[in-house]
């Protein structure tokens, strides 16, 4: 089973680090490792044996999944690394652990020493497998499909909340579990706040609407933005939105093994330096994609590329008061180059609403 790899491969980074195991307390971690997505999830792993500390709520569906783990119930954490023999060192996640919990897990801690390690499992994480890549792909089917779905229902009168909702309504309807994150919606001069909360502005002629939302299927998600235009643009709005285009297209195709994220980055910000927006690209590039909708690898410094990363590439212009241009796909990194997940067209100059072939 995947899982008992993934443990593999953890166990095998814990011991270069010098630990014995490690208490595992990020959700999204523990499901990593086992398959179990319940509220109330701890691991512990150890020399020889690992435990799902978890509670008679869960007790049925923790056995099912959580495969090669010990399925403890009605125990303190500080009770089941008790039970270990010798004096383990156990690396816990401090960015996942409470202030309150790890002083109450230290006092009651006898033999086994506990050390800080963090972003562990989130750098194994980074490097996805088969069965990851597969999910997030279905995850951004399913997105790109919603986003089909949604074209006639762009037209002047409608507020961003009412396309937002519609939006989220197709990706469920189409087997989403649910969404990948809050989904934007951004018309007009809302369209410049990169992270605008969505609210009930309605749709007008002359209007740029950014759309960033995603997926969430069975536990991964995807992350897509696309930008259209109501009604006749002006030299302007062409100008900026092809600077995007540009950015975001060179930069993604740059995307390969080997290949530095400072790099790809780089290439898009010259390109929107060229068109005289560099100013107003107010963001990094990209994030890695999975079971977070942020996590790494991050696309600039620091970052090579490897097999099985998955990145978003969205460059953007944010113009205050008169608009802004974001386009984002989902990028897979193969092999021997890279491939989008999402594949729903942008076109060079966006297409009318209620189209989606350019």
């Amino acid at each position: 089973m995947r899982t008992l790899l993934r443990l593999a491969k953890f166990r095998q980074r814990l011991s270069e680090l010098g630990a014995d195991g490690a208490i595992v307390t990020s959700r999204e971690n523990v499901a990593y490792l086992t398959g179990f997505s319940g509220s109330a999830g701890t691991l512990v792993i150890a020399p020889g044996r690992a435990y799902l500390v978890t509670d008679g709520r869960y007790e049925i569906r923790a056995r099912e999944v959580a495969k090669g783990y010990r399925v403890t119930l009605g125990k303190s954490l500080a009770d089941v690394v008790n039970e270990l023999p010798g004096r383990p060192r156990l690396a816990y996640e401090p960015t996942h652990l409470t202030d309150s919990r790890l002083s109450e897990l230290q006092a009651g801690v006898r033999r086994a020493e506990l050390r800080p390690e963090s972003r562990v499992l989130e750098e194994i994480r980074a490097v996805k497998d088969p069965d990851e890549i597969a999910l997030i792909e279905r995850a951004a089917a399913i997105a790109d499909e919603a986003w089909a779905a949604l074209q006639p229902s762009i037209v002047p009168g409608v507020t961003e909340v009412e396309l937002s909702n519609q939006l989220e309504a197709a990706m469920k309807a189409r087997g989403a579990s649910g969404v990948g994150f809050d989904s934007i919606v951004a018309s007009g001069p809302n369209s410049a706040i990169p992270h605008h909360e969505t609210g009930d502005r309605r749709i007008r002629e002359g209007d740029f609407i950014t759309f960033d939302f995603g997926a969430l299927y069975k536990g991964y998600r995807s992350d897509m933005t696309r930008t259209v235009f109501i009604g006749e643009p002006t030299e302007k709005h062409r100008e900026v939105y092809n600077a995007v285009y540009r950015a975001q297209v060179d930069s993604a195709a740059m995307i390969a093994p080997g290949v530095s994220g400072e790099d790809v980055a780089n290439k898009a910000r010259e390109i929107i330096k060229e068109a005289g927006y560099d100013k107003y690209f107010t963001h990094g590039l990209g994030h890695g994609v999975g079971r977070d909708v942020h996590e790494l690898p991050g696309v600039g410094r620091g970052t090579i590329f490897e097999p099985g990363h998955v990145v978003t590439v969205e460059p953007g212009i944010y113009l205050e008061g008169w608009g802004g241009v974001r386009i984002e796909d989902t990028v897979f990194v193969t092999r021997s180059g890279s491939r989008p997940l999402t594949t729903s067209p942008k076109p060079a100059w966006p297409s009318p609403p209620g189209t989606v072939d350019g």
